[in-house]
Formats: C-alpha cells, sequence, structure tokens
C-alpha cells in the first residue's frame, strides 16, 4: 500500500499539487481509474476527509469528475487563500459588520 501525503484542505498545498502528488504516489494504480477514485480519500485528512464522507453513495464514477468536484470545492480562484490571509483580514473603519462578514465569507 503506497503512502500519502495528506491533503486537510487548510495549508499551503494547492488542489492541484495534492492531486499530481498523489497520482506520482499511487505508482502503478494511477494507470486505473477506479483505483485513483478508490484510493484518493486515503490522501485525505481534516475537512477535506470530512467533505468526502458527505459526498452521496456512489455519487463519483470517474476520476475525472471525482478531481473536478474536489478542485471546486477547495480551489478558490488564481491564488488560493491560506489560513495567514484570512487571519490578517481586519474591518474597515467605514465598514458595517455585516459587510464584513460578508467579505470574509466571499
Amino acid at each position: 500500500m503506497p503512502y500519502f501525503t495528506k491533503f486537510s484542505g487548510q495549508g499551503d498545498v494547492s488542489t492541484m499539487e495534492h492531486v499530481n502528488r498523489f497520482i506520482m504516489q499511487c505508482g502503478e494504480a494511477a494507470n486505473q481509474d477506479t483505483l485513483r477514485v478508490r484510493l484518493f480519500s486515503m490522501s485525505l485528512s481534516g475537512l477535506a476527509f470530512a467533505w468526502f464522507t458527505t459526498l452521496p453513495a456512489n455519487s463519483i464514477l470517474y476520476w475525472a469528475d471525482f478531481e473536478k468536484q474536489f478542485h471546486q470545492f477547495f480551489y478558490s480562484g488564481v491564488s488560493e487563500m491560506k489560513l495567514t490571509d484570512l487571519t490578517s483580514l481586519r474591518q474597515r473603519n467605514d465598514e458595517s459588520v455585516s459587510t464584513f462578514v460578508q467579505r470574509c465569507q466571499e
């Protein structure tokens, strides 16, 4: 059984980097779509594993669909935000609390 680097969704590792590393760590198993789908959950932890467990049963049939859903959920744009980016957010002097909260959520 290969060792998989864990992705939690809360680090400096991008979704693209994680998927590429996962495929490399799969070795020969990466050649089989069904094995990639089955093994990918073993490379997840924390928030990412929680996301995986909420996927409806039998909703992932192909690796391409799985990878697309993974990127859509965890990728946040051209450059992914890091936890340090979120902790540095501050409410502006002329900004209401509700506007600030909405900006944080976005």
